[in-house]
């Protein structure tokens, strides 16, 4: 079994928790001690609040996570192989974004790329699982084409027409049991169908939150704000990591 996650650990890492911590430190050591006893106080209470809400759990679940999904560089090619060229370029797109954003924070002061550098490794995560759910779509696309879910649909309708008649009852059965396994398999689709919608918006929002990053590294005028929109979507991704597990095993690609 897998060891829980130190929640406490993570929060204390933060970056905006080691940047307030050190500010009141500093006043404790220049202007009055009583700001160490409040800087204490203060971080015992961020502590206990924040390494107890759910979504925060889910945040650092999923960065701990994070190194199941990293592809190194021959397996990014070969899975880029397996994808309509359409959506290739879409991925060497945000990828070559991710780059340009690598080489605009290395040009910043030190303790900048201090601070950006955790950003730095979940954008490399976002794009990582960019390309895991397309994988995961373009699978999901090609089930459902050769499901012919429009076939089963009027064999379902057929049995259930036939159901209706008068037949001998060792067929009457027979027939039972193939509609409710004709029935399994339309809902199955469906639902594989509806996923597949949830996967898409999801990997919209990925894509934007990197053209975004992206459009703000240039100026890099807030680099908490980006980091904060970074944690939003890696939250994000974290909450659907279970349906695309699901759908994964479904089509036996985990």
């Amino acid at each position: 079994m897998a060891e829980k996650p130190n929640y406490v650990a993570a929060a204390f890492k933060r970056q905006e928790n080691i940047i307030s911590l050190a500010g009141f430190c500093a006043a404790g050591v220049i202007f009055n001690p009583g700001f160490l006893l409040l800087a204490g106080a203060l971080e015992v209470a961020y502590l206990w609040m924040v390494s107890t809400i759910p979504r925060f759990q889910r945040v650092v679940n999923s960065e701990r996570n994070r190194s199941v999904s990293v592809f190194d560089a021959k397996e990014k090619d070969r899975l880029l192989l397996r994808l309509p060229g359409e959506e290739r370029d879409r991925y060497l797109e945000l990828a070559g974004i991710r780059q340009k954003v690598y080489e605009s924070w290395q040009n910043r002061d030190a303790v900048t790329q201090g601070l950006l550098q955790p950003s730095v490794d979940k954008l490399d995560y976002l794009l990582d699982t960019f390309l895991r759910v397309q994988i995961t779509l373009n699978l999901m696309r090609e089930h459902l084409l050769d499901s012919n879910k429009d076939h089963l649909d009027r064999q379902l309708r057929a049995t259930e027409a036939d159901l209706k008649r008068d037949l001998p009852a060792k067929l009457k059965d027979a027939k039972a049991k193939s509609l409710e396994i004709l029935k399994q398999r339309t809902a199955r689709l469906d639902k594989l169908d509806t996923d597949m919608e949830v996967l898409k918006t999801q990997l919209d929002n990925i894509e934007h939150t990197i053209k975004l990053v992206g459009d703000q590294s240039i100026s890099l005028s807030d680099p908490q704000q980006i980091a904060v929109q970074i944690d939003g979507a890696v939250t994000e991704v974290g909450e659907s990591e279970r349906s695309i597990k699901e759908v994964e095993t479904f089509l036996g690609a985990a």
